[in-house]
């Protein structure tokens, strides 16, 4: 009889307009339920009225989980953009893509105090009781760019820190490639062996080449990468969070840590280096100065894995997780730049697939540091 009173798995316990989606759906919730109940309450305060209303409990679970939050700058046209962000995140329907720490909304509030604390004095009594309720002292405001540096800071070091270590290791093995008799014998090994698995696949056509051709791959190779790589890395930046940056830095760290040893140990030509394959460098054709500018960060015997294909893979998988509104077309354009690596005569098809798993497997890697070393991953 004591047993029937106590309270059931599943129960469903709490303020109903104050709950979670997946707590009001019996799901198993965590810290970030919290935060959301927190957003709820936020946006009463901010608007007078809660986001999820009803004339009925399951009405209101059924907005709860369904229906899109009515925008607090409708009730209020003197919020800050940046507050009515903070709460959209709060807010997130999907626990993975809400805020994933009460210490994040905290950051976002004291980077907007800093940001109005000019008008702090002068802006009356509205701004006087945001600033009192975000702890932390007044300073000059500063730029957003600056804020975005500021809190990025260490993930930006270590991105320096692997394109430092990539320069050092280029510089090196150019100084060295030609003494080292053991590795190039061990590299040329190696792509008789790609040259052999591709068989008739590779394309030696490269004479009859239109200009657009020519102009289109080499543009994807050496541009549209890049390209990518730095608008994904700013919309990361962008973001509420910091997670979303440190998850691409520590992915693009991960991706050269698994690529660095097949680099040092196992140098394989690049196929139009390998004169059994029968390829040119097809970019030449337009500028032989492009392959040697892009040398310090591409280096110089990488090509297996190929880089450019796994760190093409980083970017896409990186958009796809946190849906940035350009995935597709970074889909598309990646596929692009990992075609273009064939057909200019840089890598070989081995080249092309260990790339793809190197970037797949930088991507696990960054998720596995960051759920099981936490501490190390917060750092950044």
């Amino acid at each position: 009889a004591f047993a029937a009173l106590l309270t059931e798995d599943g129960a469903l316990l709490g303020t109903i307009p104050y709950m979670s989606p997946e707590q009001v759906a019996g799901d198993e919730v965590d810290h970030r339920s919290d935060l959301f109940s927190l957003g709820i309450i936020l946006y009463e305060m901010l608007a007078g009225e809660r986001p999820f209303q009803a004339r009925s409990a399951s009405g209101v679970i059924s907005a709860i989980l369904r229906e899109p939050v009515t925008p607090v700058s409708r009730c209020r046209k003197d919020l800050p953009a940046q507050i009515e962000v903070a709460l959209n995140a709060c807010l997130e329907k999907d626990p993975s893509k809400r805020l994933q720490s009460a210490l994040s909304l905290l950051e976002q509030l004291r980077m907007l105090h800093r940001e109005h604390s000019s008008g702090a004095v002068s802006s009356g009594e509205r701004y006087e009781a945001f600033a009192a309720a975000s702890s932390g002292p007044v300073r000059r405001p500063v730029s957003r760019a600056r804020h975005l540096l500021a809190s990025h800071s260490r993930s930006l070091m270590l991105l320096t820190g692997v394109f430092a270590v990539n320069l050092v290791e280029t510089t090196i093995e150019n100084s060295v490639r030609d003494r080292w008799a053991i590795g190039r014998e061990l590299g040329y090994r190696l792509a008789e062996a790609a040259h052999w698995f591709e068989g008739s696949v590779t394309a030696q056509a490269y004479d009859a080449a239109p200009p657009m051709v020519v102009y289109g791959y080499s543009i994807s190779y050496f541009f549209v990468l890049m390209a990518l790589v730095l608008v994904t890395g700013w919309a990361l930046v962008r973001s509420p969070e910091r997670r979303p940056f440190r998850l691409f830095a520590l992915a693009i760290t991960a991706n050269y840590a698994i690529s660095l040893p097949f680099f040092l140990f196992f140098p394989v030509p690049e196929r139009w280096a390998y004169p059994e394959s029968g390829a040119i460098l097809l970019s030449d054709l337009w500028e032989p100065f492009l392959i040697e500018a892009f040398r310090p960060i591409s280096g110089l015997d990488n090509c297996f894995p190929s880089f450019h294909v796994s760190l093409t893979v980083v970017v896409i998988g990186l958009c796809f997780v946190f849906r940035l509104r350009f995935r597709w077309s970074a889909l598309w354009l990646g596929l692009l730049v990992i075609v273009s690596t064939a057909v200019l005569g840089i890598h070989w098809v081995t080249d092309i697939s260990a790339g793809l798993a190197a970037g797949v497997l930088a991507i696990a890697t960054a998720l596995l540091i960051e759920r099981r070393f936490s501490r190390l991953a917060t750092v950044f």
